[in-house]
């Protein structure tokens, strides 16, 4: 990814606590006035049209009020809508996700700094995404983008093997298995925020 975009990505991602909190969950601005995020954990104390101020990663200073326009806990994701002017950055478009495509996945580390990692989409679970960049704490609502900076999705769980796929394992794959990102594509994203109608193949059910 080139540099240019890859800041232009950094300067769209917001979190929903103050810069000084022990906990910095992540926000990522698909277009100009909604923001997409995870909806377990902290974020499922958000209410429907409840308020919320939006902090940017890069600078604190810039802060938007935005309300939850739309949530699903069982696709475990959440929009935000800015109640009035623009983010001045976001991602240049959305594009669909499929096996076997490249991404680059932008999260937030623990000392609320950018934290990027790349992957690729091993395999499709319905709506949900499963990709082989490392999960690491604070990945829950990270961005995914395409290398050309399209916006993919977010991050919002992990693929852990159970005991019995353990058992089966060669000991050498057991020592270098780790817990895989899963992801919620930008339709199901795109649907929630009004942007996809329910005529779409790809919208939920």
């Amino acid at each position: 990814m080139e540099r240019t975009i890859a800041d232009n990505i950094e300067k769209s991602v917001f979190t929903t606590s103050k810069p000084d909190s022990l906990t910095h969950p992540c926000v990522v601005a698909f277009n100009k006035t909604q923001a997409a995020s995870f909806r377990h954990g902290s974020n499922s104390q958000f209410k429907l049209d409840e308020i919320g101020i939006l902090y940017n990663l890069r600078d604190p200073a810039i802060q938007f009020e935005a309300r939850v326009m739309a949530f699903s806990d069982l696709y475990d994701v959440m929009i935000f809508e800015l109640l009035s002017g623009e983010f001045p950055n976001s991602p240049r478009a959305s594009e669909p996700m499929f096996s076997g495509q490249a991404y680059t996945q932008l999260s937030i580390s623990p000392d609320r700094q950018p934290c990027w990692k790349s992957g690729i989409t091993s395999q499709r679970q319905g709506l949900f995404s499963i990709g082989t960049a490392h999960r690491k704490l604070g990945d829950s609502g990270s961005g995914i983008f395409s290398v050309d900076g399209y916006f993919l999705g977010i991050a919002i769980g992990k693929n852990n093997p159970c005991s019995n796929d353990l058992q089966n394992m060669p000991v050498g794959e057991i020592a270098d298995h780790h817990p895989d990102s899963r992801m919620i594509c930008s339709q199901v994203i795109l649907f929630f925020s009004g942007f996809i109608s329910p005529a779409n193949d790809y919208v939920p059910t």
